[in-house]
């Protein structure tokens, strides 16, 4: 194992790399050690990168509900009072159109701090463990995987000269 620092956002497209990998050995027979620094690795990066995910996904999450909630406010009701829809679009006049789209200029200028604040906390440097293999047990991949999984991979010892 080694400590590596790596990005935040770096961290999850490594852990990308690397189930796409694991996906891919269903199909291939790679070598068990090349297998085991794969397993070895995205056990190490899980907790890092469901923090990462959980963070965006809450900020997504609280701004798309807020966003609804405005175009429900401003959508023309039917005899129920509920919205209309048509083609999952909520209905609106061209006045109520005006009005929901200004509000949700104003909830993204609400929401930029937080996207902001997430793009730091993805720019973060944090240390990673990842299980290192040499270049000569790595099987033939694509090169945008084997760039995705470079930190994993060292170079062959060069073995000492003979005296």
């Amino acid at each position: 194992m080694a400590t590596i620092k790596l990005k935040r956002s770096e961290a999850l497209q490594l852990s990308g790399a690397i189930q796409i990998l694991n996906q891919t050995s269903q199909d291939k027979v790679f070598p068990a050690k090349f297998n085991y620094a794969l397993s070895k690795t995205l056990r190490k990066l899980k907790d890092e990168v469901k923090s990462s995910l959980e963070a965006d996904k809450k900020t997504m999450e609280e701004f798309e509900k807020r966003r609804i909630e405005i175009l429900e406010l401003h959508a023309i009701k039917d005899k129920n009072g509920k919205p209309k829809k048509d083609k999952n679009k909520y209905t609106l006049t061209n006045e109520a159109e005006t009005l929901a789209k200004d509000a949700i200029k104003e909830l993204k200028m609400e929401f930029k701090s937080a996207v902001d604040e997430s793009e730091e906390f993805m720019n973060e440097e944090i240390s990673v463990e990842v299980h290192q293999v040499p270049v000569s047990i790595v099987p033939d991949i694509p090169s945008v995987i084997f760039d995705g999984i470079s930190e994993m991979i060292i170079d062959d010892p060069t073995p000492e000269p003979k005296k």
